[in-house]
């Protein structure tokens, strides 16, 4: 019988997930936790490959190819890291019921196929929630099998994740396109995914800047879910609005314009909530 594989969703790298973990449990800064990374060997001296999730994408890149058959131009695949990710949205995801997983992340859908790495909030019961420290972790969806979870670590020097790897060459092996790529993926465009924020904001302490964000979101069809205001730090305000699902195009084209307003005075940062429910 021939395995359709439907999506794969994992944590693809070792050394993002240990800075993660110590960031959430400890309440540190990236830089604090990065440089614990590097003392333990968990991360590179230059750590760029791991941390803007390069390496991530590599090994989606790879899952993908085994999994559909179709050769992937790693160009184009939309890759972001964690170093902008702070102990605030770590702190926040969990009030929200989320943690916070770097995720490499591909499915088809309607033909094309919808590959991408980023910092996504996930649910605080899902499996990979609990996937702590240097470990990766890999669920393949099937249309037969149903969820498949691979467990291994992922970073330091013993660990090679040689036993996930011949999983995955395993499974590929019986899927229908047996691990040969019959051309080129034709990849999933930003006006067809859809997804919730968690957008952060640091923004002057002025009357009337909540309605003129929420101008430019409405104008982009961009609904809000929450939004939260902490206490003023030095004439700066955090600003977290959390939105309903919205098409990802317009996301970008609405935080591409907020970030010209006068009283932003950093760059504005995205992270993906994810549900699983589709």
């Amino acid at each position: 019988m021939k395995q359709h594989i439907k999506s794969i969703v994992g944590i693809l790298n070792g050394t993002t997930n240990y800075i993660l973990t110590r960031m959430e449990d400890d309440g540190i800064s990236f830089k604090e936790a990065l440089k614990d990374a590097q003392k333990k060997g968990f991360a590179e001296a230059d750590p760029t490959f791991d941390v803007e999730g390069f390496d991530a994408g590599h090994k989606i890149s790879i899952l993908s190819m085994l999994s559909y058959g179709k050769s992937i131009d790693f160009k184009t695949i939309p890759i972001e890291g964690i170093s902008s990710i702070s102990p605030f949205d770590i702190a926040h995801a969990k009030d929200m019921g989320y943690i916070i997983k770097l995720l490499g992340i591909a499915k088809f859908k309607n033909n094309a196929l919808d590959i991408r790495v980023h910092p996504t909030m996930i649910p605080k019961d899902h499996p990979l929630a609990s996937v702590r420290n240097e470990f990766n972790s890999i669920m393949f969806e099937g249309d037969m099998a149903g969820a498949i979870m691979l467990n291994g670590k992922g970073a330091g020097s013993l660990p090679t994740a040689s036993s996930i790897v011949s999983d995955i060459v395993q499974l590929s092996g019986k899927n229908e396109y047996h691990g040969k790529l019959t051309g080129e993926a034709v990849l999933m465009s930003p006006e067809e995914r859809v997804s919730r924020y968690y957008l952060r904001l640091q923004t002057e302490d002025s009357p009337g800047i909540l309605s003129q964000i929420s101008g430019v979101l409405g104008i982009h069809n961009i609904s809000i879910a929450s939004v939260m205001q902490k206490e003023v730090n030095e004439g700066f305000v955090p600003l977290i609005i959390v939105t309903h699902e919205a098409v990802e195009n317009n996301m970008l084209k609405c935080i591409e314009e907020i970030q010209k307003f006068t009283f932003i005075k950093e760059k504005v940062i995205l992270i993906r909530v994810e549900d699983f429910k589709n």
